[in-house]
């Protein structure tokens, strides 16, 4: 099953492309969107070489995977991607990877009317959620086009943002109204179905069917440790019924 991350990395991926070192790009060298400047912040993790810094030859290393990790643990998470609304996840997404998470948090808190504090806190989610995703999705582009404009290398990077831009604008638009899927939707799907198979069991089935919100639930602690607890009960309940018999 995709989630909504996989979606969105698409998206930014295809814009973001591979290796290049414009000698105009204050990032430095960057390879799938992941930039010198930036790995150099991630220490370790991006010395893909091994040879103890984080390099030009750590950046031309670096693959679509190495990107993704790097997407969903510094910028889907920081965004929290996985609980807006589709659409609005790839507009805020994109634009975090492109400017900076910080900057796309305070485009969004502007376009949903709160304090535009660069910190994604409760009040920013209860009124993201209450907004039109449509208005949100336009809001933030435009502004963010705005935004782009007003910087020095617009006039060399300028024809690249504006068709990266229409381009995550339009799909965004696409999406809204779309099935909100998350990581943790595929684990509780998986969790729920595997529970059904263990409770297949006659009246076993129907007492964990309609314990179905408990068993989704204990996505959070993973399938497998959902599963054996799941079976823990279910046999537990045949022993009561047989001693019972």
């Amino acid at each position: 099953m995709s989630t909504k991350f996989d979606r969105a990395v698409e998206v930014v991926l295809k814009h973001e492309g591979g290796f290049v070192d414009h000698p105009s790009d204050p990032g430095g060298a960057t390879n799938f969107g992941v930039s010198l400047r930036y790995a150099k912040t991630l220490g370790s993790l991006m010395d893909i070489d091994g040879d103890g810094d984080v390099d030009r030859e750590d950046i031309v290393k670096v693959t679509p995977e190495k990107a993704k990790l790097v997407y969903r643990e510094w910028f889907w998470r920081d965004v929290r991607g996985d609980e807006l609304p589709p659409g609005v996840d790839l507009t805020v997404f994109d634009f975090a990877v492109n400017s900076g998470a910080g900057r796309a948090i305070k485009a969004l808190q502007a376009a949903a009317g709160v304090q535009e504090d660069g910190v994604f806190g409760p009040a920013t989610m209860r009124a993201v959620l209450a907004a039109d995703p449509v208005a949100l999705i336009n809001k933030i582009n435009d502004g963010r086009l705005e935004f782009l404009k007003r910087l020095k290398t617009w006039p060399t990077f300028g024809r690249g943002w504006t068709n990266r831009l229409n381009d995550v604008h339009a799909r965004s638009l696409e999406l809204v109204g779309s099935p909100m899927t998350s990581a943790r939707d595929v684990v509780q799907t998986d969790t729920a179905k595997a529970a059904g198979a263990v409770a297949g069991a006659g009246g076993v089935g129907v007492l964990l069917t309609q314990a179905a919100p408990a068993i989704t639930a204990l996505g959070s602690v993973g399938p497998w440790v959902a599963i054996a607890l799941i079976a823990a009960v279910a046999l537990g309940v045949l022993v009561w019924r047989m001693r019972r018999a």
